[in-house]
């Protein structure tokens, strides 16, 4: 397959979204920071012989240009080497050209910081019990054993048993109530100190794991955190 800048070669390993498909996406930066941004993250990710490949028109160094008219293919092809090792990332799923740019920018990035975390790869857990049972529960009450009844005991005896009753019921032991809220680092597992870059990484990486659709842990509640949580971060960030 012959790569070239211009127009897209398309790899034919990936399928290709229809174009009643494609979405609109909310990506604000324009397509010359979406291209700069993307070459900046391949750059720290180790990256070199660039080609980012699509149906725009190229400057003299072989990068599209920032001004151009939509092609009827909005379609993004990113081929690059790794320590001699080839690979290409490539995204037509939204209707605009500068949108599939950025989202792979943003996957890169996100790839970043997953391997900058060295942690293991996500693997399923298989228990041999149901879930249920590992649930915190309230101890059992072991009732007192029942003490004969004594026909010769007087009113002042019984009131004093019941009142003693009463104090050790109230003295029973309560299971701890255990709180449920955490702040929206703590959901995206990021520090407190961190840019808005790695908090926005952070979130890309979540959705790869929790999205309904697409994910690898399909997950609607843990989505759903995940955005509110996003949402909150950005409120913080761009005050």
């Amino acid at each position: 397959m012959l790569i070239t800048a211009y127009p897209l070669a398309w790899p034919p390993t990936s399928q290709r979204t229809p174009s009643s498909k494609r979405a609109s996406a909310t990506y604000r930066a324009g397509f010359a920071k979406a291209r700069d941004d993307l070459l900046d993250e391949l750059r720290l990710f180790g990256a070199d012989n660039v080609v980012i490949s699509s149906d725009i028109p190229l400057r003299k160094d072989g990068l599209p240009y920032a001004s151009f008219k939509e092609p009827s293919d909005p379609g993004i092809g990113v081929y690059f080497r790794i320590k001699g090792q080839s690979y290409v990332i490539c995204c037509d799923a939204w209707d605009r050209a500068k949108d599939n740019l950025r989202a792979i920018g943003e996957y890169i990035s996100a790839l970043r910081v997953i391997r900058n975390c060295r942690v293991s790869s996500i693997a399923p857990i298989v228990f041999k019990h149901k879930i249920e049972d590992y649930v915190l529960q309230r101890p059992d009450v072991r009732s007192e054993p029942k003490r004969k009844r004594s026909t010769g005991s007087s009113k002042s005896d019984k009131s004093k048993s019941r009142s003693q009753k009463k104090t050790q019921s109230s003295q029973q032991p309560q299971a701890p109530k255990q709180s449920t809220t955490l702040t929206w680092r703590e959901v995206l597992g990021v520090a407190c100190d961190v840019d808005f870059a790695t908090v926005r990484a952070a979130y890309y990486a979540c959705a790869k794991i929790y999205h309904p659709d697409s994910g690898t842990l399909p997950d609607s509640e843990r989505m759903k955190a995940v955005n509110i949580a996003f949402e909150q971060a950005k409120l913080e960030y761009v005050r």
